[in-house]
Formats: C-alpha cells, structure tokens, sequence
C-alpha cells in the first residue's frame, strides 16, 4: 500500500511540474507575441473634399482585370509576399511569419466609396493559418509588416483598410474614387485639379 502511494505521489508531483512548464511556455509566448498584435487607435481622415464647376476633372474608367495587375505590380515592386483578387469582393492572400513559422494569410473585404472618393474595405472574413486570433490582431500584425503608402490607412480596431485618395497627391491635383462596382465589374477614377487649394473639410 505504501508502494502504491509514493507512485501516486511521484506522479502527482510530474504531473503539476508539466503543468507548471506549459504555463510558462504559454506565458512567455503570450509576453513576445503581445507587442506584436497591439492595436494603437487610428483617427480616419475629414471625409468633405468638395470640388467646384471653376475645378478641372477628368474621369478614366478601369476594370477589375487591370486594376489587380496595377495593384500587384505595387505589391511585387515593395517585396511583398502578398497578392489581391477582385471578384465580387476584394481579397488579400499571402504569408505571415510569426515565431519563425509562416503562416498563411487569407482576407476578404466588402469595398464602398466614401462621399469624398475615397475606398472603404470592411473586413469579412481573415484566417492566419490554423490560429485562432482575433480579426483586429491580425490585422495590426499585418499592419506592422508591410511598408504601405500613408495613404493606406488600417484600422484594426474597426477591422477596416482606408485608402485615402486625397492624399496621393500633395499638389493641386488630387485623386477621387466614382465607382467601385466589382459584380458590374465597373470601376471609375477622376482626376480632380483645384484650382483653388484652400480646400478644407467640413
């Protein structure tokens, strides 16, 4: 009988010192990933950038074919192990590494344009890997990998991407989004020269 009880007893104490090693792991893992995933606010531009009948516009049209090959090229140019798919909807596919793991990634956004032409995606649905994390984590990580344009702007806690037309350009000539109809698969742009720069929000 006491036999059987120092057997109970060592497994007992193995048993809480495997415990005991997996909390730790889990905690050290969780203090390295955290920085990682933090999600700072992120404050969305005016959205009133009126233009008048004095302004020069020009409108060029485009499709869905083309404007993935644009925006591929971008992407290929910067490095980046990430592709877009316009089909009904706009998706994002790539790889994330994490802990020397690559993960990969796939995101499907629902577009809009804003009153003042600027594009909206609003997260649908994102997976990195077989992790089960929170949508806005994921996309602060990504926010914090990829070296995007200042006119890119993710919003994780709103789980959105905004592109900031507007200020693609500094000078007078400033860029609008018409359309973004991806299922009529009609895409309109307009060049906009103001010939007034005071152009202000309201």
């Amino acid at each position: 009988m006491q036999g059987t009880t120092k057997g109970y007893n060592k497994w007992k104490i193995s048993f809480f010192i495997l415990l005991s090693i997996n909390i730790l792991v889990l905690i050290i893992v969780a203090r390295f990933m955290y920085p990682l995933f933090q999600t700072p606010e992120t404050e969305l531009p005016a959205e009133s950038y009126p233009f008048t009948s004095d302004d020069i516009v020009l409108r060029m049209n485009a499709n869905k074919e083309e404007l993935a090959t644009f925006i591929n090229n971008f992407l290929q140019e910067n490095e980046t192990d990430f592709t877009i798919l316009l089909e009904d909807d706009v998706a994002l596919k790539g790889n994330i590494q994490i802990l020397n793991m690559n993960l990969p990634l796939f995101a499907e956004f629902e577009p809009s344009v804003t009153t003042s032409g600027n594009l909206v995606l609003s997260l649908k649905t994102i997976t990195l890997g077989n992790l089960k994390i929170p949508h806005r984590y994921i996309l602060q990580h990504f926010s914090n990998i990829v070296d995007l344009p200042e006119w890119v702007l993710i919003v994780p806690e709103e789980e959105l991407i905004y592109i900031n037309f507007y200020d693609v350009n500094e000078k007078a000539t400033k860029f609008r989004l018409e359309t973004f109809d991806l299922q009529e698969d009609e895409i309109v742009f307009s060049i906009v020269h103001y010939k007034n720069m005071n152009v202000t929000s309201e």
